[in-house]
């Protein structure tokens, strides 16, 4: 996984934010994974074709991320799902009233689904409303519609590999003795 973040926390956080940085990472990571030897099988060698694939697409969305913060427009002219485009429309726009729908909607998701989740606590709305009210606004609403919008809707389509049994299988296989420590006390 590549570690340069694209999501700032707070106003101050966005400066921080570095195209080079995440190049540097990923030239380096994506150079590390292409010269990594697995074992000659289908299924390892399909495993590093997609954990590779899966880097190039979390490589793209970071930097498009890291881009939104400075161009919001460039979010819109993406293949990623529609749904996540809502997040940075008014941003686009520069269009305030539309940036504070934006926000308030994107609250009012949060809230539902940590209801979903059993969460009865409201962090969001104080939170909002102290923000809202900030003479830096607009940034505030830049990072909760990029971060908390944007980036978990990109980030949730992106196709990660996940282990299987199948792998688990496979890879003891590879072994005359396997021995594992395991949390799972009964």
């Amino acid at each position: 996984m590549l570690t340069a973040d694209a999501t700032p926390g707070r106003p101050s956080d966005m400066a921080q934010l570095r195209l080079d940085s995440l190049n540097q990472e990923y030239t380096r990571r994506i150079r590390q994974y292409r010269r990594l030897a697995v074992v000659p099988r289908p299924l390892f060698l399909q495993l590093k074709k997609r954990a590779i694939e899966e880097m190039e697409q979390d490589y793209r969305a970071r930097k498009l991320t890291i881009q939104g913060f400075a161009n919001p427009a460039a979010l819109l002219a993406t293949s990623y799902p529609g749904d996540c485009a809502k997040y940075a429309r008014g941003l686009a726009a520069q269009n305030d009233s539309l940036i504070l729908h934006d926000w308030k909607s994107l609250i009012q998701e949060r809230l539902a689904h940590n209801k979903k989740l059993g969460s009865t606590t409201d962090y969001a709305t104080p939170r909002f409303q102290q923000e809202a009210a900030a003479a830096n606004w607009q940034q505030y609403a830049k990072i909760e519609l990029l971060t908390y919008g944007w980036w978990n809707c990109v980030n949730s389509s992106i196709q990660r590999v996940a282990p299987t049994e199948k792998m688990y299988q496979e890879f003891n296989k590879l072994f005359t003795n396997v021995k594992s420590a395991c949390d799972d006390v009964d």
